[in-house]
């Protein structure tokens, strides 16, 4: 159970870093809306309407995101094993990051 409290917390706190990010840009966007306007813009360009929702979504996919890889890379300091596991658990996920032109680097030995 306090696993489980532990990951639902660092999913809040990666939701919160990641919407404090998302606030700091749009303090500074302010005066986006009549910049936007004003600029030569294709048929295709969406509406201006779109442009929050689709940043919501945005920084709420980068926060769970964060977290999935904080969870996967996540280590306990006394731990000595866990240290061996992240980057293991990373090369089986991605193994063509770990190649090294075309041979398997010593993680998967």
């Amino acid at each position: 159970m306090r696993s489980l409290l532990k990951q639902m917390l660092g999913l809040v706190g990666w939701l919160v870093v990641s919407f404090a990010a998302a606030a700091v840009g749009a303090v500074a966007s302010i005066q986006a809306k009549p910049f936007y306007s004003q600029l030569a813009q294709p048929d295709w360009a969406p509406p201006p309407g779109v442009f929050g929702p689709v940043w919501t979504a945005l920084y709420a996919l980068m926060a769970i995101a964060a977290w999935w890889v904080w969870r996967l890379l996540s280590v306990r300091a006394h731990d000595l094993e866990g240290a061996d596991r992240a980057p293991r658990a990373v090369c089986r996920a991605y193994p063509h990051d770990c190649m090294d032109a075309g041979a398997r680097t010593k993680l998967d030995a």
